[in-house]
């Protein structure tokens, strides 16, 4: 953007007040358009932390889920599941406890 500048400066001569308007126009698009760069560690670091938190949201909910349709048994499972990675999984759960009207229907997917 800074090469157009100086093209149009070489080809045209504008009136002060003209180049003065143009000039802050470039600076402001120059100002929008900066990109940081983000190196690959950082955006896997990002990444991680996304899923990360995806994971403490589910578990959260599911945490509700357990004690409000199981009680004190449903503590005692939530714990099992609050050890699982796999996000996949956790949601396969989560959606289950919806529906589940045992504990043994969730024990299937933790079996999995």
């Amino acid at each position: 953007m800074r090469d157009i500048y100086r093209v149009i400066d070489w080809l045209l001569s504008l009136p002060r007040e003209v180049n003065i308007q143009l000039r802050r126009e470039v600076q402001t698009y120059l100002e929008e358009k900066k990109m940081k760069f983000v190196s690959s560690f950082e955006q896997l670091a990002k990444e991680e932390g996304r899923v990360e938190g995806e994971r403490i949201g589910l578990l959260r909910g599911m945490g509700r889920l357990f004690t409000q349709r199981f009680g004190p048994l449903g503590d005692e499972m939530f714990q099992m599941v609050r050890q699982l990675d796999d996000i996949n999984k956790l949601d396969r759960i989560q959606q289950a406890l919806l529906e589940a009207t045992t504990l043994a229907d969730i024990q299937q997917l933790l079996d999995e």
